[in-house]
């Protein structure tokens, strides 16, 4: 009996966690796509919680088990197919569509109904299977476009570390959500669904909290939903005076020391259009935007470092890194060593 009435607080505790997250998402006044379906979500879980309770007050004092397991069957076609589609609406603004959404769940649905109605082992499987392959599927999806989503910041953006530690963090938080709630289906005790209840309340106060501050420029969304125009297209000249122009916005103007600074700025300051830009360092130098402006910045540090006295800290900011974490990674990757230790290599 003690263990169900931590099952109960658990389940309330989800419950409220769920309702308030929701509740945070749906009063904002210019409410997001990704928001709104967070917010969607949170609310279809809390739902979910007060069904678990009224299964468990009522059940268990009957101790019809077999029947508790039946209505948690439907949650699974919410919880995979809902987490699925923030992470791809995290990773592909605009994508996300009721109609879309309604068909994968559908199909879910399709087998969970025929197992409420007439619970069959086999059906059961089958539905845990095709619940596994969507999860398994889903994951290497995002995995694909996780990639295509931080080339196209490293396009725009001169420092995209934080943007994508905020992804990271929040695709790892939905992978172990998954890997928690799947043993949690199968083994379906009630320190099972404990953990479960616990575990989610923690995860969805982080997730929500990364999504709050999940910003996607205007630009890179443009540059998922449109193609780039080729170099090429361009006259023979136009590559090599774009050419000439950036080097002399790097060299002489030093636009890599601007932390903030973007693809758009750079565009600006030519006069260009920016996906012209970013065609022409993709296409015809090999590089992303950040890899450019991060070769400048990394010319200007040796300088600064054999020619003034600035702590290496000093010069991280000076040359553009908002963090002296991130230059040193950078240097190290550029270099295969410190600051120090280059320093001391021209020495000897």
């Amino acid at each position: 009996m003690d263990t169900l009435y931590i099952c109960y607080f658990t389940l309330g505790l989800a419950t409220a966690t769920f309702a308030v997250c929701s509740l945070h998402f749906f009063l904002q006044p210019n409410i997001t796509s990704l928001k709104r379906m967070s917010a969607f979500t949170l609310a279809l879980f809390s739902l979910m919680c007060v069904k678990d309770f009224i299964g468990y007050y009522f059940l268990y004092a009957f101790s019809d088990l077999s029947t508790i397991h039946i209505i948690s069957v439907l949650d699974i076609p919410f919880i995979v197919t809902n987490c699925y589609f923030v992470c791809r609406e995290m990773l592909q603004p605009g994508w996300l569509q009721a109609k879309r959404l309604f068909l994968h769940i559908s199909a879910f649905i399709a087998i969970a109904l025929p197992y409420m109605v007439y619970p069959c082992p086999a059906t059961l499987y089958l539905l845990y299977g095709v619940a596994i392959c969507y999860v398994v599927v889903a994951i290497i999806l995002v995995a694909v476009l996780r990639s295509r989503f931080i080339r196209l910041l490293d396009n725009e953006l001169s420092d995209n570390i934080a943007n994508i530690k905020r992804l990271n963090a929040t695709l790892a938080l939905y992978s172990i959500y998954f890997l928690i709630g799947i043993p949690t289906y199968l083994l379906q005790g009630q320190w099972a669904n404990i953990a479960w209840y616990a575990a989610s309340s923690v995860i969805w106060m982080v997730l929500t909290v990364l999504i709050e501050n999940h910003n996607v420029p205007d630009e890179v969304v443009s540059d998922i939903n449109e193609s780039i125009r080729p170099c090429d297209e361009r006259p023979a000249d136009s590559c090599a005076d774009l050419s000439d122009k950036l080097t002399l916005l790097f060299e002489e103007k030093k636009l890599h020391r601007n932390p903030k600074l973007t693809l758009s700025d750079v565009a600006a300051e030519i006069g260009t259009n920016r996906t012209y830009i970013s065609s022409f360092l993709n296409n015809e130098l090999n590089v992303t935007f950040i890899e450019y402006v991060n070769r400048y910045r990394m010319e200007d540090a040796v300088t600064l470092l054999r020619e003034s006295s600035n702590t290496h800290d000093t010069i991280a900011h000076i040359v553009g890194y908002g963090s002296p974490s991130t230059f040193y990674r950078v240097f190290k990757k550029t270099f295969g060593c410190t600051p120090n230790e280059f320093l001391d290599k021209k020495q000897d």
